[in-house]
């Protein structure tokens, strides 16, 4: 250690900017007087951190982020003609079509508050992981039932979702159900947060489409495809990626998504004086849970990470019972029922906007059916087999463990095809 405080600022400036997590610079810095006062300065602070936010794979997705929160803070984005319709990169920034790469370039720069805001976001999205890993969180999720095994009989399938019972206080962290050791665990939580930012940007994207004004249905159709790409055609992604993004939107939105909206409340206690598009969900042809189950479904497709913390602390566990009073409000303020305007209007040729978490497991589909499939099967063997994993296996070699473990491509397709 001697030796390493008799090197110059510069040389230890170079040992941080060779780190790749943001955690680890802390460590670092942490360690003595010396490290803490090379990383102290915020001109070196700033590049530290902009060096892992630009080169660590597990933040490949914040660019993309910071992209589509730039645009939807602008004002309603109006598309005038064909002609000067703006390119995908600027009207729904994303990667090129059906890649995932989102590195930083020479080209672009995150400005500092990105920097930041990412920082923060690091730090904040471990609450989530936290609660992933909490014993009686997990166990609770563990035993829901999930999305995807929703039958034809939906009136069946949302009676038994709406009575799993109450989401339980965590045990604020003395009863985790598995503790790895560091580098382990600070594996897990990057591979969890890459695929925890790689859906908030499918979400990011929906939202942003969905609040543009178009000047033709076509347009419209061109941008949602995009989305649909997004959402359900990364071959960029490993299978594992994919199975990672599942299990993430299956616990952050699939799971506490629809906790935060107790079923004996909602959605009559959100809607309630929100005008006709909220009342939509109050069909009084359906039981209350069937339209509970479709109201979480569609605040699912517009809910970001930071709001479901939130209405966690404010609403779920809160004892506090007159917050959402204010719910339409705070549902319009998220984009609930928020559409753009399309001037020329082509009713028979309109591109479906609504996007259930189910329709991520096409993704996994493709993956399976694809070129670089290990496995040469018809697709219609590949989609029969996954389901059969799905609800047979899932649950027990996935559900809740997945980031603690590091399947090769074979083992995965063999437990899916064997």
């Amino acid at each position: 250690m001697s030796h390493l405080l008799q090197l110059p600022t510069e040389i230890l400036l170079q040992i941080y900017h060779s780190l790749s997590d943001i955690d680890d610079i802390l460590r670092l810095s942490c360690s003595c007087r010396r490290t803490h006062a090379v990383l102290n300065p915020v001109a070196h602070r700033l590049s530290v951190f902009r060096s892992v936010v630009c080169g660590a794979d597990h933040h490949k997705h914040d660019l993309r982020l910071y992209r589509l929160r730039e645009a939807q803070d602008c004002s309603t984005l109006v598309f005038p003609g064909p002609s000067s319709l703006p390119s995908s990169r600027n009207s729904l920034p994303r990667s090129p079509r059906g890649s995932d790469s989102g590195s930083c370039t020479h080209t672009i720069r995150i400005p500092d508050h990105e920097v930041w805001e990412v920082v923060c976001r690091w730090h904040a999205m471990k609450l989530l992981y936290d609660l992933y890993n909490d014993r009686a969180i997990q166990l609770c999720y563990f035993l829901s039932i999930p999305l995807y095994s929703a039958s034809d009989e939906f009136e069946e399938f949302a009676d038994n979702v709406a009575n799993e019972g109450i989401l339980p206080m965590p045990s604020c962290g003395t009863e985790n159900v598995c503790q790895p050791d560091t580098a382990r665990k600070q594996r897990a939580y990057q591979r969890f947060y890459k695929a925890l930012t790689a859906h908030w940007v499918a979400v990011e994207s929906l939202c942003l489409t969905r609040i543009t004004d178009f000047e033709t249905t076509e347009q419209r159709n061109r941008h949602l495809d995009m989305v649909w790409d997004i959402w359900t055609n990364n071959p960029d992604r490993t299978l594992l990626e994919k199975l990672e993004v599942l299990e993430v939107t299956g616990f952050v939105w699939g799971f506490l998504g629809r906790k935060i909206f107790p079923a004996f409340d909602a959605p009559s206690k959100w809607l309630t004086g929100g005008g006709e598009d909220l009342l939509n969900y109050m069909d009084d042809q359906y039981s209350q849970h069937s339209n509970w189950l479709h109201f979480t479904r569609e605040v699912a497709q517009c809910l970001r990470p930071p709001h479901i913390i939130e209405l966690l602390l404010l609403n779920t566990w809160s004892t506090e019972s007159t917050w959402c009073s204010q719910g339409p409000i705070y549902l319009h303020e998220l984009g609930f029922a928020q559409t753009g305007a399309v001037r020329q209007v082509n009713e028979m040729n309109q591109t479906d906007d609504f996007f259930p978490l189910t329709v991520l497991e096409d993704d996994v589909v493709n993956e399976l059916t694809g070129s670089k499939a290990l496995v040469a099967q018809s697709p219609e063997l590949c989609q029969l087999k996954w389901d059969m994993y799905r609800c047979e296996k899932w649950v027990f070699e996935s559900r809740t463990k997945i980031f603690l473990l590091e399947p090769t491509p074979e083992k995965i397709y063999d437990s899916i095809f064997g």
